[in-house]
């Protein structure tokens, strides 16, 4: 039992890899092709290359990362939930997500802007009950006549992203579509695994209940000879290929401006990535019933003794060949935005995840200009944490150079934060000048 815990724990301490980043909601001059916003942009004869870029973003709605780890000394640290249980929600979410745009081409002809680019993503979600940790730590001894929620949901996976967008200008409001070609490179990932845990008082029995059973889905890449015996086989898992768990998804996006207002609406990541290159299903029974020790002594047991064979037996899943689909993540942003002079300007800005709704970002960004620069300073809470962020839009010619972060002391101690974005790009722009977005005739 205590290598069915230490499962769990390994998915919630591995979960490395979307919370928004909101200063890019908030960018009102820029020429590169926004991917957050599709159709945010000022129209102009010309083309924009843009080079790789690279985005990440990390959210926690329970305890910082570093507040599970007690020091050891000599750099070495082990995990310790003592401190941080009555900090724990019943549910808790942690998502880290990995953006690597490689490069797109921005095409401008009057009202109408084309796109093409490429690029690949990784991201981790995990929902974990509060339940399952106390149960690792405490045992079930403390818990007798009642029911533990062991419920979780896991994935973990990566794809290549092509995609081809389209924007139009109409008057004051600019449209913009992007569709996507998604080809899955590895996915690990659970459905919504509803499990309880009772303790009889009368004879101590064990009774784990499950309405659907327990079921993880893989894509290759995971060795399972038993819940006691589980590994990830990283050569096993295969990072060419454009033409395998192929998929479409959609964003679409809304952006207008009236004199000193404007405003942007972006549905994004619309759509499912269909897993069928090697994809196996494993999964339980429905209910299942063990009798009785108590659960404590038992973990805290280094030695191998027939109860653990038991329940390994029957928790053990059944393996088949099984094609699935995971959603790609859809997430809504809004903008409004004041021009109070030519210099500086304000922004509200929310985003919200299909994942959870603990994982919701709103903020006020406070936007300075400085002719063709821009310099964003925002206050924003995301899963309860409140975070300081800047970001920071530069050209020097063609040359355009976009770094933002909207929790800074996130990025420089992310064990000690429940939230860090951190986005770097740089683009090229030819052709005819694009106007400021905002005009001086906008602000009298």
């Amino acid at each position: 039992m205590r290598k069915i815990v230490w499962l769990f724990v390994f998915c919630f301490c591995t979960n490395l890899a979307v919370a928004q980043n909101i200063n890019w909601l908030a960018w009102d001059n820029i020429r590169q092709h926004n991917p957050l916003l599709p159709a945010q942009m000022k129209q102009d004869e010309g083309f924009t290359l843009t080079l790789a870029g690279l985005g990440f973003s990390g959210t926690n709605s329970g305890p910082a990362i570093g507040d599970f780890l007690l020091d050891q000394g000599n750099g070495v640290f082990t995990l310790d939930f003592n401190n941080v249980i009555n900090d724990l929600d019943p549910r808790n979410d942690l998502q880290y997500n990995l953006d690597l745009n490689l490069a797109s081409l921005d095409l401008r002809r009057g009202s109408n802007m084309f796109s093409l680019g490429y690029g690949i993503r990784a991201r981790s979600n995990l929902a974990y009950s509060r339940d399952l940790i106390l149960l690792y730590e405490q045992g079930n001894a403390g818990f007798i006549g009642e029911s533990l929620d062991l419920s979780h949901q896991l994935e973990v996976s990566s794809f290549h992203q092509v995609h081809f967008g389209y924007v139009k200008e109409l008057g004051a409001i600019n449209l913009g579509a992007r569709v996507k070609y998604i080809a899955g490179i590895s996915d690990i990932s659970t459905p919504r695994n509803d499990l309880s845990l009772f303790t009889s008082p009368d004879i101590y029995q064990l009774s784990l209940t499950s309405p659907t059973g327990i079921t993880f889905n893989s894509t290759g890449g995971v060795d399972y000879n038993g819940l006691d015996d589980v590994t990830v086989d990283f050569d096993a898992i295969s990072f060419g290929g454009l033409t395998d768990n192929k998929s479409i998804g959609l964003d679409l996006g809304i952006y207008g401006k009236s004199n000193k207002i404007s405003y942007a609406l972006s549905a994004l990541d619309i759509g499912n990535i269909n897993w069928s290159q090697n994809s196996t299903q494993y999964s339980s029974e429905d209910t299942l019933l063990y009798e009785g020790f108590d659960l404590l002594d038992f973990l805290n047991d280094e030695n191998d003794i027939v109860v653990e064979d038991s329940l390994l037996a029957i928790l053990d899943l059944e393996e088949r060949l099984f094609q699935y689909s995971t959603g790609l993540g859809f997430r809504i942003n809004a903008m409004f935005g004041v021009d109070i002079s030519e210099v500086y300007g304000l922004a509200l800005v929310y985003s919200q995840n299909s994942f959870s709704n603990s994982l919701s970002t709103y903020g006020l960004i406070n936007k300075f200009r400085f002719g063709k620069q821009q310099l964003n300073l925002s206050l924003s809470s995301t899963a309860g944490s409140f975070n300081v962020g800047l970001g920071g839009s530069f050209s020097a010619g063609p040359l355009q150079i976009i770094l933002s972060a909207d929790n800074i002391l996130g990025v420089l101690d992310p064990d000690s934060a429940n939230y860090s974005a951190l986005r770097i790009g740089t683009s090229l722009s030819f052709g005819k000048s694009a106007q400021p977005i905002i005009e001086k005739s906008d602000l009298k």
